[in-house]
């Protein structure tokens, strides 16, 4: 693709619904995190004409998450999170799976099939999906990101805070989800990444569509296999299995998680943007690496929260390879 048809494939993206939201979202972000309190973000946001934008501050009398229960609110958070779904286990589960409103209670899904006619209460059908008054935890994922002051004054200093945004939010995402499914079985690693693949495929519950979540190592060596078909970073190996890169999070990680979406139901409760109210943090070299007390006052530094809400409604059984 020449860079000609790159700028305009980049012009017709951000044109699209998705790509408007997703910078309304990020907008929004940024006013939350630049300002002290909620009445500056409101007296910020409405100097930017766009419909979802005033919409958002109109819905948001009291406090900023009034504005993210609104339609405008959940539409621009849909859009960013369309924007960073092929990273994201939780968007490709929900995606692939049976996603279910939030203010449903009672749900009951049988199907079946018949070859001639059957007399009155004999056809058999299998429950697909069937819970009364969910009775699970909600999963709430958190992603922080602090930022020096200075930042926001930098040429280049939004693209700067949008890609740590994204990669923060795509790794408590992707640690909530992995943790939420708790119905496991493991077997070994074959000792390749294509071996390891067709193993968990193997002994998964039938679905549709599986989600693969990989060690970013795994990843890459299943992208050098895939004749081109997907990145480094994930994407589509055959029709019907999305690989995702993500962390190693801790020990003992499982070389990669092969996860029948299809047969999952998850209650998605949506995508809030809020100012953290820690006037410290812990911030660390490495995941893994001791972590020092750094104080947001002292280092002129501001920090926002996503959080993201869900609730697994029904879960099947996750493969874990190695």
């Amino acid at each position: 693709m020449t860079p000609e048809q790159l700028i305009d494939l980049q012009a017709r993206q951000d044109r699209s619904a998705d790509g408007w939201a997703q910078r309304e979202f990020l907008r929004v972000a940024s006013a939350i995190g630049a300002y002290s309190n909620d009445e500056a973000v409101f007296k910020a946001l409405s100097d930017l004409p766009t419909n979802r934008i005033l919409g958002f501050v109109k819905a948001a009398t009291a406090s900023t998450t009034g504005g993210w229960d609104s339609a405008e609110g959940r539409e621009m958070a849909a859009g960013y999170l369309a924007s960073i779904a092929p990273g994201s286990v939780l968007d490709l589960v929900l995606a692939n799976g049976r996603s279910i409103p939030d203010k449903i209670q009672h749900v009951l899904l049988a199907s079946g099939g018949f070859a001639s006619n059957v007399s009155e209460g004999a056809p058999k059908l299998v429950s697909k999906l069937n819970f009364t008054n969910l009775d699970t935890d909600r999963v709430k994922a958190v992603a922080l990101t602090m930022y020096t002051a200075e930042l926001e004054r930098m040429i280049g200093g939004d693209a700067i805070f949008e890609a740590e945004l994204r990669t923060s939010v795509l790794r408590a995402m992707n640690l909530a989800i992995l943790q939420a499914l708790t119905q496991t079985t493991n077997i070994a690693s074959t000792g390749t990444a294509t071996g390891d693949l067709a193993a968990g495929l193997a002994i998964a519950p039938d679905s549709d569509v599986y989600v693969v979540a990989a060690k970013p190592s795994v990843t890459r060596e299943l992208a050098l296999a895939s004749d081109g078909r997907m990145s480094i970073n994930g994407g589509e190996f055959t029709p019907g299995v999305h690989v995702v890169a993500v962390e190693d999070f801790g020990t003992a990680v499982p070389e990669l998680r092969v996860i029948p979406a299809s047969r999952i139901a998850i209650v998605d409760y949506g995508l809030e943007v809020r100012r953290a109210s820690q006037t410290s943090l812990s911030v660390a070299d490495s995941p893994t690496s001791p972590a020092t007390q750094v104080s947001l006052f002292q280092t002129n530094s501001k920090a926002i929260a996503v959080e993201r809400m869900f609730r697994i409604a029904q879960g099947d059984t996750v493969v874990e390879v190695g």
